[in-house]
């Protein structure tokens, strides 16, 4: 078990203020000393997912951080609650941060009329593309799921990544949304993993 400090927090754009101070966002009874477990944490990061929608993900290639912003149900806010004591308030979305990142792979794919298209982008457009599916549900799980093959997901990918540092190499994240015609996958290798509320305290860490 331990306590990590923050390396960066992300601002999300089209997601309000998530990174900056707001007095009326905070959470109540948030306690950043609480030790939680790595195996708990996995698991309240589970529930907090499931069914929640994702609302933005953004690549900080400099510090080597994957933000995703993300609305969890009433079930996500009662796992976290039960874990940290934190309660949902006038802004009940979270950051879930992961770092350092090794790998990161992207999809995004178009139905367009019973013809798949492949869409490709840059890093720097993660957060514009993912804001396209902006309220779609996450698919479950997020965490553990193996790096995905070539061809697994599309017959190219739409963007790759890739650091020859040998850390951010222990644990995995993929995050998979649908929306119409449009999905986007993305995965990533990271070691460390934090969860942060709209006004940047310190939910879990692992």
């Amino acid at each position: 078990m331990r306590r990590l400090t923050a390396i960066v927090v992300l601002v999300v754009p089209g997601a309000g203020s998530l990174g900056r101070p707001c007095v009326s966002c905070r959470r109540r009874a948030i306690v950043e000393e609480t030790l939680v477990s790595d195996g708990a944490v996995r698991d309240v990061v589970e529930r907090l997912t499931r069914g929640s929608a994702l609302w933005g993900i953004e690549l900080d290639p400099r510090y080597r951080v994957l933000g995703a912003t993300i609305q969890p149900s009433a079930v996500g806010w009662s796992a976290l609650e039960a874990a940290v004591g934190a309660q949902a308030d006038t802004d009940d979305r979270v950051q879930v941060l992961v770092f350092p990142v090794s790998v990161i792979l992207g999809s995004l794919r178009e139905d367009d009329g019973g013809a798949l298209r492949i869409r490709t982008f840059e890093a720097e457009q993660l957060v514009d593309v993912s804001a396209r599916l902006g309220g779609a549900a996450v698919a479950a799980p997020v965490l553990g799921r193996p790096e995905p093959q070539p061809g697994e997901w599309a017959p190219q990918w739409s963007l790759e990544g890739r650091s020859n540092a040998p850390d951010g190499r222990r644990r995995t994240i993929t995050w998979s949304v649908q929306e119409g015609p449009l999905a986007l996958d993305v995965f990533a290798r990271f070691d460390d993993l934090e969860v942060r509320d709209s006004a940047g305290a310190l939910l879990l860490s692992a």
